[in-house]
């Protein structure tokens, strides 16, 4: 773990207010009102320059200059129940922030907000990439020349520097050197009109416009060749417009509020390409199932589809009575794909039709406050959820003989002597989120005496899902989670509080023919025997029909403690101390256990000699530990 430092103090703060008022005398109210903060930010980061940004200065828009300008403002007017308000806060050309609201005798209400920041991005080197066995420049018993990639169609092996071997995996980074980041802005709009004429009923427009812009990194494999990964430098240029009506009418007893969210998601991005590495020469009882290779020319990756969603939500609140309150929920959604319409094309991602999945969910909860020191809340949650098939027509490919496979599989030899009928390779794809939950659950506060607050949970939550078997995973996964928690104020001063939750949870997500046996047979196949192309130990009996285990990176027990403090000795001096330990395990797996240990901790220490001026010193530390089983496969070919 890399301990990352950093150091942050206010080097500058001045401030001062600018108030107009009328010649009517210092007791008439202000009608203006504003402020101006000129500080400035110091950086003392023990970061190498020409380390990664994304890996300790993740959200630090300067890395050149050691220290920036901080400016803020406001500027506020009232007067004959028209409002207004304004603030600006700018930082750095990446780092700004404005607001405002308009408020029209509280009839009609205006406001937006805009914000920007940088998000520096990992660029990996893929340099541990770059391996290759069993190398060997013998053709082999039916190459027509030696096994390497042929990146320049000359038909040589230029002085060994296209890749030669039974096995390899390599990289080319296309984009090297080049710094990644995103700039995110976003901004929000919303009105609000009270009709006077009917008290209660309130209409309101929302807008909120997003967008995420800069440069990122782009990866892509070409296998059954090489394992090649590509990396590439993408132009990122994404924008996502939601436009959010709504109604609500607020009587003594009872609110209900519909609204409804249009969203669309445009990625106008730069078309990411490549050509993939040809297949490598077909060998003996080795037959070519690829779907594309170079001969298909440019092909599209690093794709985000285009997309629109649409959502009705109904919300009600009745207040029973002085203790008693019942809320409840509607909501349906349906997303579409709209970039999978265009003719029908397997290999750019076009399926004629575009894809929409639907969500309906229904939810309510009874709030019940027995007394002054008990209350209780029992909730419940349903949700299905319905996507749409894909067929997929599998591209015939053809073999060194002349025969094909995928639809056309059933003329090679191969094929006929399995008896597969043509077409036996194409198949649907069923979706794997088709799937109803189930959550049901109740919360208890009680206040035993004052200061200490008691808090105790209990969630049941279920998930069946439609095509588990299509996809490897468990039918159903069941959930129980506890929770125990408490506040004590022990003095003024001083606040404690802890937390416990229990997860225990039946047949985890998990992926089934995942991994080798768990009783090591899985390490009989040694490589090509004798001659390099002998592939009599073929891959199904001693690789693929091998990959008998279930694995999960999720836990079927979990145990988590925290505990926090909040000590103020002064009115000007806080601290802050808090830790969390998790500890959780799947027995439920072939092989060994998953197990996790994870532990983080922390103090803070804040100064604020006035409402202008605060400093801020804190310590966090963070381990997060795995043990699991991996089952490393060999590529012979």
């Amino acid at each position: 773990m890399n301990l990352i430092k950093r150091i942050f103090s206010i080097g500058l703060v001045v401030c001062f207010s600018v108030i107009l008022q009328n010649d009517l005398g210092i007791a008439e109210e202000k009608e203006y009102e504003g402020s101006v903060s000129i500080g400035g930010i110091f950086v003392m980061d023990d970061i190498d320059s020409d380390e990664d940004g994304a890996k300790g200065t993740e959200y630090n828009s300067v890395l050149d200059n050691t220290g920036y300008w901080d400016l803020k403002g406001e500027l506020g007017f009232e007067k004959d129940g028209l409002a207004f308000k304004g603030e600006a806060h700018y930082q750095y050309v990446d780092e700004q922030e404005y607001g405002a609201i308009l408020d029209l005798k509280r009839i009609l209400r205006l406001k937006t907000d805009y914000s920007r920041f940088l998000h520096r991005l990992d660029h990996d080197e893929l340099e541990n990439l770059n391996a290759h066995i069993f190398s060997n420049t013998d053709p082999g018993p039916s190459a027509g020349k030696g096994y390497f990639v042929d990146f320049n169609g000359d038909g040589t092996n230029n002085k060994n520097e296209e890749i030669v071997g039974s096995a390899a995996v390599y990289h080319t980074d296309l984009g090297a050197g080049d710094e990644y980041h995103i700039m995110r802005s976003e901004w929000n709009n919303n009105a609000v009109l009270h009709i006077p004429q009917i008290p209660g009923l309130k209409l309101s427009f929302s807008h909120r416009f997003e967008e995420r812009k800069g440069l990122d990194q782009a990866r892509t494999m070409s296998k059954c060749s090489a394992c090649h990964i590509v990396a590439d430098s993408k132009s990122i240029d994404e924008e996502t417009n939601d436009y959010m009506p709504k109604v609500s009418l607020n009587t003594e007893n009872f609110a209900i509020e519909y609204s409804f969210l249009h969203r669309d998601f445009d990625d106008k991005s730069e078309d990411m390409s490549v050509v993939y590495n040809n297949l490598a020469t077909t060998h003996l009882g080795f037959t070519n199932r690829l779907q594309f290779d170079g001969r298909d020319g440019p092909l599209p990756y690093s794709k985000t589809p285009d997309s629109q969603k649409d959502a009705h939500t109904l919300k009600a609140k009745w207040n029973v009575n002085r203790t008693n309150t019942v809320t409840a929920a509607l909501v349906y959604s349906q997303s579409t794909n709209k970039s999978t319409d265009g003719p029908y094309d397997i290999l750019t991602g076009n399926l004629n039709d575009e894809l929409e999945m639907d969500s309906t969910a229904i939810m309510a909860r009874w709030h019940n406050r027995v007394s002054r020191k008990l209350s209780f809340n029992v909730f419940g949650k349903y949700q299905t959820i319905d996507n749409d098939d894909a067929f997929i027509d599998v591209v015939d490919r053809t073999n060194a003989d002349g025969t094909t496979l995928g639809d056309g599989y059933s003329r090679s030899a191969l094929g006929a002597a399995e008896g597969l009928q043509t077409g036996f390779w194409d198949f649907t794809r069923k979706s794997g989120y088709d799937l109803d939950i189930t959550t049901l659950g109740f919360d208890v506060a009680w206040r035993p005496m004052h200061g200490v607050t008691l808090r105790g949970a209990y969630e049941f939550h279920y998930e069946d899902r439609e095509n588990a078997e299509e996809h490897n995973v468990p039918d159903d996964t069941t959930e129980h989670t506890i929770k125990l928690s408490g506040d004590w104020r022990v003095m003024h001063s001083l606040k404690l509080g802890f937390g416990y939750k229990l997860e225990l949870v039946d047949d985890p997500y998990a992926l089934k023919f995942a991994v080798c046996a768990p009783d090591g047979s899985y390490g009989e196949y040694g490589g090509p025997p004798g001659s390099l192309y002998d592939y009599s130990r073929s891959y199904d009996p001693t690789i693929y029909s091998k990959r008998v285990g279930t694995r999960s990176n999720l836990p079927e027990t979990a145990h988590e403690f925290s505990f926090k403090a909040n000590w103020m000795p002064i009115t000007v001096l806080s601290t802050n101390v808090y830790a969390k330990y998790k500890m959780a395990e799947n027995d439920d797996v072939d092989g060994n256990s998953w197990e996790q240990d994870l532990f983080s901790g922390g103090i803070n220490v804040v100064l604020t000699p006035n409402e202008k001026i605060s400093f801020v010193a804190g310590y966090d530390y963070f381990n997060d530990k795995y043990e699991s089983m991996y089952c490393i496969a060999i590529y012979d070919g």
